[in-house]
């Protein structure tokens, strides 16, 4: 199963090139999309975990309420103010992250959507075995 389809690569990719992997999704959007009155971002990362734990099927999140929750797989995350949430969140790529799009190759030159990226399919079911593998690591630790 291939979960980095279009939208989640290039998100993902963004946010590597960010200082420390690490950003608001209001500082994404205005650095890459301005015209947006809002971020698009929390669909695609809700939307890019969901793929992500299908694919593992290995664990599920129960929240404080007993109730199912959402564990933001490829990200971490905190409030820029805990004291005033509204200020932002800060989302950082994982480190499995990180190293899987290095060690597959997939950000030696920064490239957003073009068509001879979007080309490399192989690339992406690289990543995604080798980022699957780097996160089970991690989770046994």
């Amino acid at each position: 199963m291939k979960f980095f389809y279009e939208n989640a690569l290039d998100m993902v990719l963004k946010w590597y090139n960010e200082v420390g992997h690490q950003a608001t999704a209001n500082t994404v959007k205005e650095k890459y999309s301005p015209e947006l009155k809002r971020p698009p971002y929390n669909g695609i990362v809700k939307e890019l975990t969901r793929r992500i734990l299908k694919h593992l099927n290995r664990f599920e999140v129960i929240g404080t309420t007993g109730k199912k929750s959402v564990f933001i797989v490829p990200f971490e995350g905190w409030y820029v103010d805990y004291k005033r949430p509204n200020k932002g969140f800060v989302w950082k790529l994982r480190d499995e992250l990180v190293q899987a799009l290095e060690e597959v190759g997939m950000v030696d030159r920064q490239i957003f959507l073009s068509k001879e990226y979007l080309d490399k399919k192989k690339s992406k079911k690289i990543l995604t075995k080798r980022f699957s593998c780097l996160y089970m690591n991690w989770k046994k630790r």
